[in-house]
């Protein structure tokens, strides 16, 4: 087995206050980026909200500047930075993905799930796919609040697991995925995520 970490930064704070973002949220990611080296992590997953019916065109325009810096800084660290989707869609990232060609993805499939009509997974699928390198996975009933990001066991909600793994499938997608849940959750969930990671391995096992 090969174990490695891997790490999820901070939460921003206030997306749109970009004086604390520069003098207090900057800084410490950089001392994470020194941590990561040290410890030999090789993924950073940032909370950066970028979706502009909630943030200010001008603090958009400052956050691109603010990943340009970032990964140019963690690129010399052999760190790989991946932007996680809050509530954007694929369309409303592909201009930072083209500012910032180091920037990558993690996919979290549950906030996918929120704040549109159909689980926007499919569109970063199918327009960047190649910026995937992490998938959070966890499940929830849909909604237009934070409150509803309920992280519930896979296969709890109404996600569509099944069509989301076919597309990551169709694109040959090798990278790795969190489980997002409580502890006591994971055990339990392993089994009907390994038939989604490994399907035909399970329909031979249950042709058998």
């Amino acid at each position: 087995m090969n174990f490695f970490y891997l790490c999820h930064g901070p939460r921003e704070g206030d997306p749109n206050d970009i004086h604390t973002l520069e003098t207090i949220y900057f800084p410490k990611l950089l001392q994470i980026l020194s941590i990561m080296s040290e410890l030999e992590i090789r993924l950073l997953t940032l909370h950066l909200w970028l979706d502009p019916r909630f943030v200010l065109e001008e603090t958009i325009v400052y956050k691109i500047g603010f990943l340009k810096r970032l990964t140019e800084r963690a690129s010399g660290s052999g760190i790989t930075v991946c932007l996680e989707n809050l509530s954007e869609k694929a369309d409303q990232l592909a201009e930072v993905f083209a500012a910032v060609p180091r920037l990558n993805l993690t996919l979290d499939l549950g906030h996918a799930e929120l704040l549109s009509k159909e689980n926007t997974s499919f569109g970063f699928l199918a327009h960047c796919p190649d910026r995937i390198r992490h998938i959070h996975m966890h499940d929830n009933h849909g909604g237009t609040s934070p409150g509803d990001d309920l992280h519930l066991p896979p296969g709890e909600g109404k996600i569509d697991f099944q069509k989301i793994f076919q597309k990551l499938h169709a694109v040959h997608y090798r990278g790795t995925i969190t489980l997002e849940l409580r502890p006591g959750q994971i055990e339990s969930s392993l089994g009907y995520v390994k038939s989604l990671v490994y399907p035909t391995t399970y329909e031979e096992d249950e042709s058998t």
